[in-house]
């Protein structure tokens, strides 16, 4: 196991349980470090036979090349920007939750999020009035904080590259319906829930993955254009369909 030099303890103390549990030396082992040199060393060593990896695309196309050389398996989790579907006839409680989720589930940062939301126009503004609603009970804070919803985002710079997205939304036309500003809190790196309206499938908003707490509202108007749109995407891996029509929806 490679951790992200970001955060590796929790895989640490993982590993330190799975030893504690009766694993076998040497089973499962461990290798830490901000350099790349440790990572191209288990990927590229001739006993690894499969490599399986969450994160990033072009790390991701960097570690299939090299699988790729050696006929290696891989498993590849990579970027998201998941299509969410919600037809005039969805359950809109049902819909606005699952949405409501990029936000509190690891603060968007989860590539399977249902981050870019087509919605018919005719619920258009029922459902942003509830996720505006949901927002509002969001407590953003110390995820050690049982009231804690929303905790921070990874690093600074992470932060600041999401900031610049929104900003950049902002200035191709986007909305804030809510959020958009930074936290006032003195430890971490905070980004408010956030809801971009107005939003059209060619803006960068709608476009880049933006791994944290936003969420972008696109409009549609019949079940082909919402395909389209869906499909008008670079990225492919979770998208989400509501409707109570299940015919329509499969």
């Amino acid at each position: 196991v490679k951790p992200a030099p970001q955060d590796p303890l929790g895989v640490l103390r993982m590993v330190e349980l799975m030893n504690e549990a009766g694993f076998p030396p040497g089973v499962v082992n461990v290798v830490t470090g901000k350099e790349i040199a440790p990572s191209e060393a288990v990927v590229a060593h001739p006993r690894t036979d499969m490599v399986s990896f969450t994160g990033s695309t072009g790390v991701g196309q960097h570690i299939g090349s090299v699988c790729g050389s050696q006929m290696k398996r891989q498993l590849m989790e990579l970027g998201g920007k998941g299509a969410c579907i919600v037809f005039d006839d969805a359950d809109l409680k049902a819909a606005i939750g699952g949405i409501s989720s990029v936000w509190g589930f690891h603060s968007g940062q989860i590539c399977t999020s249902p981050t870019r939301v087509i919605v018919q126009r005719g619920v258009y503004d029922h459902l942003v009035g509830g996720l505006q609603k949901a927002a509002g009970y969001m407590k953003v804070g110390d995820p050690t904080d049982r009231e804690t919803v929303v905790g921070p985002v990874i690093t600074a710079a992470h932060r600041g590259r999401i900031e610049g997205l929104i900003e950049t939304g902002v200035a191709e036309g986007a909305t804030i319906a809510i959020g958009g500003e930074r936290p006032d809190l003195e430890t971490g790196f905070y980004v408010a829930p956030t809801l971009l309206v107005d939003v059209t499938n060619t803006m960068t908003v709608a476009r880049e993955e933006f791994f944290g707490p936003v969420v972008v509202v696109i409009p549609f108007d019949d079940e082909d254009e919402a395909v389209a749109l869906a499909n008008d995407s670079e990225f492919g891996l979770y998208s989400y369909v509501f409707s109570k029509d299940t015919g329509r929806a499969w």
